[in-house]
């Protein structure tokens, strides 16, 4: 289980490459809250600062109707809506 400095650092770490684009895998993610939010919202800026593309795959209900709830999902244009909600 990573918490939301072990996840900033990993992705941070990734970062540093600079590589032209970064998948995050939530595949195995059974929580994703608001702190896991924040970070995802800091390192994608600084992706784009870097010219990296963010993207999120396998995005299941928790990440899903967070970004939902908040109204963040447009900020992660391929974040999923969760199973209830239609697409707007």
């Amino acid at each position: 289980m990573l918490t939301a400095p072990d996840f900033r650092g990993c992705i941070v770490d990734q970062l540093a490459a600079r590589p032209q684009q970064l998948i995050l895998d939530f595949s195995a993610l059974t929580f994703f809250g608001c702190s896991g939010l924040a970070v995802l919202m800091e390192v994608k800026r600084r992706a784009e600062d870097q010219g990296t593309s963010l993207h999120l795959a396998g995005a299941g209900e928790a990440v899903a109707r967070l970004l939902y709830v908040t109204r963040l999902a447009a900020f992660f244009g391929d974040a999923p809506l969760p199973p209830d909600r239609p697409a707007v």
